[in-house]
């Protein structure tokens, strides 16, 4: 099966072409215009000219079938230079000097900026990775990153951490708007689809000051694409995996007058997978036997995503709309002795998000309003199915069904200057108000709301030093908060960048936290109204340098880190009660050493990750360590104009605390694992159609060895899922209009 996929990715390496030109482009398809080219012959120049605006260069006075030495020069552009021989169309492709430092970022700045120029530790996923890894979510992206470690639940979906620190310590935003709807204090990156996506900007460590609670260890922000280069665009998509995955999106623009209009359909399904299945193009349906219990359950989601963009002058406006559905299947064993019927769970779950958002630039000023609303329904049935009849009926039995909603409106807005060159400013304010509802909601509601002021200065003390200092004051329905400062220092001596973050973090309890009940014959959990917030100091260090020359473009990084948690939030046993307390502190530190090296047409980027955690929930008082490596590895091959990529993480041994099904707190220490993906992806018809297929998990890694110290009811856990084995995909991109 493997070998035949390799010669379909042979076939669709190569394109027919008829016209005797030189064609200069970049890696991603873009034509470059005024490139000067050079043509040697046994070192003697014999011609030189210039691209025009399509790219193109009209070399029919050479000799074709002779061997030249091509030299490719533009300013923006690293110099290429090959031997080639020339044939009816050639191809040259750049790669641009500095291009990560050209990215522009909005997480935690005043006002937008280079990366380069950020005082956070950003990074950046622009829309290309994203394409060239064949990521269909959020899940997908961060899963290799050695700084970022992410967790599979078959119920709860997917979490991550950053830092030693999870759930409800990251922040997640989309177009600036907090995503909601926690279950085990985490996010479901499942849910996070990227299909509109432009880019993804992670900032490592608090940004308690801009964004308040959850931005405790990391906040990763989803960039929207709005703008239109064309009248209308009609973009369809699909994504085949062997596993049972069958994707198809579809994404229309339009412009009318002063609007940017687009509307994002899709549907996402995924049939489950078992280690004992047998491949199958087209999913099957197993009734009535022991193998209808899946390892990964079947999932299918639909989502829609309207937007409206409007740009009048120095005013941006935009107006979105966001639908998302999900159905998870958990089939059950054939009950003994007669394996003729089984307990099946259906989660559903329902996410829309309306959010409205104003912009005013100029010059030297800026002014932002944000306001949205949010919902998100869960909704757990369990069914009692006859596996002869195919008949099903609800479980009459109340513990066995649940809802549960949440509720939030948001409203932030900000000024911000920069009239005078060496000094910046920002202030705003916040208000968030979240309610949550459901059988298990003490009362049956109750809401938690907070309204905050913050400000940020940035001020240019010298040539080479920037800081950037910042303070925020909230007021808590429920809670005394503490004024959150922070400050942050930037400077450049010998190109080596400098930066050292200082700031507090702090998180107030959840509702679920404060309110939750469940009790039944084999759960007695029930919420703490009496909870403290979690208060945190973090300190952060990062030196850089980037290397350049006229064929090479290096970056060297080494960042360290230390959080140190006050009245971390836990579930204990108390007798034969579980309760949410404050169980005191929890340490983390750590570094990471990053390399980037670009020549030519190859990217290589490497990452060492080295984190440890001291918890007050381990008898002894020392850290454990864990070390994680990735390896992202990009290559344009000229020779069957494709980009190749390489994508390696490897995950050591580690240990951390987690929420299981029922919402106890354990700690966890997990084996360590390696993870190998790999990817082909081409254009064709003027960049109309984009071609990705590869392979993932080729180490064919599904479960590792893991353990914890749940007691009483709660079992240990003798592995984790990690993926669902070998698999090869294909994605097309197809731009209709």
């Amino acid at each position: 099966m493997f070998r035949k996929l390799f010669f379909i990715i042979l076939f669709f390496s190569f394109e027919k072409v008829s016209s005797q030109v030189l064609i200069v482009a970049d890696i991603n398809g873009k034509k470059i215009e005024s490139c000067d080219i050079y043509f040697y012959e046994n070192e003697n120049l014999v011609f030189s000219s210039f691209t025009d605006s399509n790219g193109f260069l009209d070399v029919s006075n050479l000799q074709m079938d002779k061997e030249y030495l091509c030299i490719a020069k533009h300013i923006g552009y690293f110099m290429h230079e090959k031997n080639v021989k020339l044939s009816d169309t050639n191809f040259i492709y750049l790669r641009e000097k500095n291009y990560e430092l050209q990215q522009a970022v909005v997480t935690g700045q005043i006002f937008e900026s280079d990366i380069s120029q950020s005082f956070h530790r950003i990074n950046l996923i622009n829309k290309h990775k994203i394409e060239r890894l064949a990521a269909v979510n959020l899940s997908d992206v961060v899963k290799m990153d050695a700084s970022l470690s992410l967790n599979n639940d078959n119920i709860l979906g997917s979490s991550l951490s950053i830092q030693g620190l999870s759930g409800q310590n990251i922040k997640i935003l989309i177009d600036n708007v907090p995503v909601i709807g926690r279950l085990g204090g985490n996010i479901d990156l499942g849910h996070i689809n990227l299909s509109n996506i432009e880019r993804i900007e992670i900032v490592e460590g608090p940004l308690s000051v801009n964004y308040g609670t959850d931005a405790l260890a990391g906040t990763i922000n989803l960039i929207s694409s709005k703008t239109l280069t064309q009248n209308q665009s009609l973009k369809l998509s699909s994504y085949y995996e062997s596993v049972g995955k069958y994707n198809i999106t579809s994404n229309y623009k339009k412009k009318i007058g002063i609007n940017n209009f687009s509307i994002l359909v899709g549907r996402n399904y995924f049939d489950g997978w078992s280690k004992s299945e047998k491949f199958t193009f087209i999913p099957r349906k197993n009734i009535a036997d022991s193998s209808r219990y899946q390892q990964w359950n079947p999932k299918e989601q639909y989502f829609i995503t309207f937007n409206d963009f409007v740009k009048l002058g120095s005013v941006n406006m935009t107006i979105k709309n966001s639908f998302f559905f999900e159905e998870i299947t958990n089939k059950g064993y054939p009950r003994q002795p007669y394996y003729i019927n089984a307990f099946d769970d259906f989660y559903k779950t329902w996410r829309n998000s309306t959010s409205l958002n104003f912009d005013i630039l100029n010059d030297d000023n800026k002014s932002n309003f944000l306001v949205s609303y949010d919902t998100y329904k869960r909704r757990k049935n369990t069914f009692f199915v006859d596996l002869t009849t195919l008949n099903q009926r609800i479980v009459n039995d109340q513990s066995m069904q649940d809802t549960i909603g949440f509720s939030n409106f948001f409203n932030r807005a900000s000024i911000a200057s920069k009239k005078n060159k060496n000094f910046k400013y920002e202030i705003g304010y916040n208000l968030n108000m979240e309610v949550a509802s459901g059988r298990r909601i003490t009362g049956g509601e109750k809401n938690l709301s907070d309204f905050a002021f913050f400000s940020n200065l940035d001020i240019n003390v010298k040539d080479y030093l920037r800081i950037k200092p910042g303070i925020r004051y909230s007021y808590n329905s429920k809670y005394d908060v503490p004024l959150i400062p922070s400050i942050n220092l930037l400077s450049e001596i010998n190109d080596v960048k400098l930066r050292l973050s200082l700031a507090k973090g702090f998180r107030s309890p959840t509702l679920k936290e404060l309110y939750f009940e469940f009790v039944d014959i084999n759960h007695n959990i029930i919420g703490n109204q009496n909870l403290e917030s979690e208060i945190s100091d973090h300190i952060s260090y990062e030196m850089s340098k980037n290397i350049n020359n006229n064929s090479a473009n290096t970056t060297v990084s080494i960042f360290t880190y230390y959080n140190d948690i006050k009245n971390l939030i836990t579930l204990a046993e108390n007798g034969n009660l579980y309760t949410y307390v404050n169980i005191g502190r929890y340490k983390t530190r750590g570094g990471s050493f990053k390399l980037n090296f670009k020549k030519d047409l190859l990217t290589i980027d490497n990452k060492l990750n080295i984190s440890g955690i001291n918890s007050s929930v381990d008898a002894n008082d020392t850290y454990y360590y864990s070390v994680d490596n990735s390896s992202f590895v990009t290559f344009f091959s000229e020779m069957i104009d494709s980009e190749v990529v390489l994508s390696f993480s490897l995950r050591g041994k580690s240990k951390f605390l987690t929420l299981n099904s029922d919402d106890e707190i354990v700690e966890n220490k997990r084996d360590p694992y390696q993870l190998l993906d790999l990817s082909f992806s081409k254009k064709y018809y003027g960049n109309k159609l984009k071609i990705n297929l590869g392979f993932k998990n080729l180490l064919n890694v599904t479960d590792v060895g893991m353990s914890n110290n749940s007691q009483g009811f709660h079992q240990q856990s003798e592995s984790m899922s990690i993926s669902y084995g070998r698999s090869f995909f294909v994605s097309l991109n197809y731009r209709v209009l």
